[in-house]
């Protein structure tokens, strides 16, 4: 009669809580639903993984919450008004919104790790150099005069160099596998070229992998008053150093690009009014050194494809080409 009496007194016990965490759950998800939750308490920890342990900037974010991000995520952290500081603590980067997800098996051992990053409208700049070499950072943070990367530029660059380097679960970005960087105002200056590039809207995202990383990017590129959207995607491979990048379009009129080139024969292209559909893909060391060029161009029923490699002098160039609808 004891254990019978003890054992209902348990089963209600284990009734009201269950039914008191459902609707603490309910209740929950009803506030996360229509707003967003601040953890503050979160704020020093999510600033210090992004501060490099050499103190050659810091991190300073203004608030952060937790936030309903939709049914395939369900909740993220965002951090808003970041703000990224050199040395002398003055300001070289503002980020306005920075969602990131955390390691759950990094907080069972007591540790706030993210496992990715999405930096949402920044401004950012990627600048090939003289010597092919590429530098990456937000609009403040590449040096005017060399391109090279500065103090400024470690951020993002640390995060990317976080992806290629093998997961040291002993570091906070150890257990990062993807940074995104969405609605960008994005600058590309190429001084081979002597151009600048501009794209009021990009979508940019990094992945590690097995391998090295991926890369994706869907752009609006702006060129002489006109729009093109370009959709892209690469990858690198940290064993070997290549590089090898695939670019899509559509509708995509050639004309302003040609013009800027150096060549004479490419501009002469920039007259024939081509609409093109199609893509156009490049394999490189990690200097920026072109080895391959392959494309897939159709202007209504002509069409071009085929592949060119180039010398390790930069100018032997070898090319297989296969004409469609010409006469």
């Amino acid at each position: 009669m004891l254990i019978r009496r003890t054992t209902k007194i348990f089963l209600e016990f284990l009734a009201g809580l269950v039914a008191g965490s459902v609707i603490l759950l309910i209740v929950g998800a009803w506030w996360l639903w229509s707003g967003s939750i601040p953890l503050t308490f979160l704020t020093p920890y999510i600033e210090d993984a992004l501060s490099p342990a050499d103190s050659a900037i810091a991190v300073e974010i203004e608030e952060t919450q937790l936030q309903w991000a939709g049914w395939q995520r369900a909740v993220n952290l965002r951090a808003s008004e970041v703000r990224v500081l050199d040395s002398e603590r003055r300001v070289i980067a503002e980020l306005p919104e920075v969602s990131l997800g955390l390691s759950l098996r990094a907080m069972f051992r007591a540790k706030i790790a993210p496992t990715y990053f999405e930096i949402v409208r920044p401004s950012i700049s990627v600048v090939r150099n003289q010597d092919g070499a590429f530098a990456i950072g937000f609009a403040k943070s590449v040096e005017a005069q060399d391109g090279k990367p500065g103090v400024e530029n470690l951020v993002l660059e640390r995060l990317i160099t976080e992806l290629l380097s093998e997961p040291d679960r002993s570091r906070p970005l150890g257990y990062l596998r993807r940074v995104a960087i969405i609605e960008a105002d994005l600058f590309l200056d190429d001084r081979q070229l002597r151009q600048i590039w501009h794209a009021s809207r990009a979508d940019l995202a990094f992945e590690r992998n097995v391998v090295g990383i991926t890369a994706s990017a869907d752009v609006d590129l702006e060129l002489d008053g006109q729009q093109s959207r370009v959709t892209g995607n690469a990858s690198y491979e940290t064993e070997t150093g290549v590089i090898d990048t695939t670019f899509g379009f559509r509708e995509l009129d050639p004309a302003p690009f040609l013009r800027r080139l150096i060549h004479p024969v490419a501009r002469s292209f920039a007259e024939v009014g081509l609409q093109l559909d199609g893509s156009l893909g490049f394999r490189m060391e990690s200097d920026g050194a072109v080895k391959t060029v392959r494309f897939d161009l159709v202007d209504g029923a002509a069409a071009a494809r085929g592949e060119m490699a180039i010398g390790d002098d930069g100018y032997g160039i070898s090319a297989s080409i296969e004409f469609e609808g010409l006469s």
